[in-house]
């Protein structure tokens, strides 16, 4: 049994389609997940205004930090799927500037990992007091 050389560029072709599909669809549930999460955050303290105020100061603080870091997250991590979604689409022939998003993308992502440590340490105050204690 032999393939000749168009049967077997035309299933490659087609299977990058179909990859390039379901990696946009899976970005695509993973977006949709994280923004699902925030709003969900989001619901919770708006619905539930009463139960807000009900709520210690440390709650109210440890709820307000959980939506900025589910935030940052999003802001820090959407470039870099959008990135990834433009290489398949593209097949890796980017111009000069998507190639230029591609790199601030995955510095954006990079930044992501750490920023909560910064998040914390503007928005609790004993860890702040830890972290100046662990670098002096």
């Amino acid at each position: 049994f032999k393939m000749d050389a168009n049967h077997d560029s035309s299933r490659r072709g087609s299977w990058t389609e179909e990859s390039a599909a379901a990696i946009k669809d899976s970005a695509r549930k993973m977006s949709s997940a994280v923004t699902n999460s925030v709003l969900h955050q989001l619901k919770r303290l708006s619905h539930a205004s009463n139960a807000y105020s009900k709520m210690s100061k440390y709650q109210q603080k440890i709820a307000r930090t959980t939506v900025v870091v589910y935030f940052s997250f999003f802001i820090c991590f959407s470039p870099f799927i959008i990135s990834q979604v433009l290489i398949l689409v593209n097949r890796g022939n980017l111009s000069t500037g998507a190639k230029q998003f591609v790199f601030a993308s995955v510095c954006l992502a990079f930044i992501s990992a750490s920023i909560n440590v910064i998040i914390y340490g503007t928005m609790h105050r004993k860890i702040r007091s830890t972290l100046r204690n662990l670098f002096t």
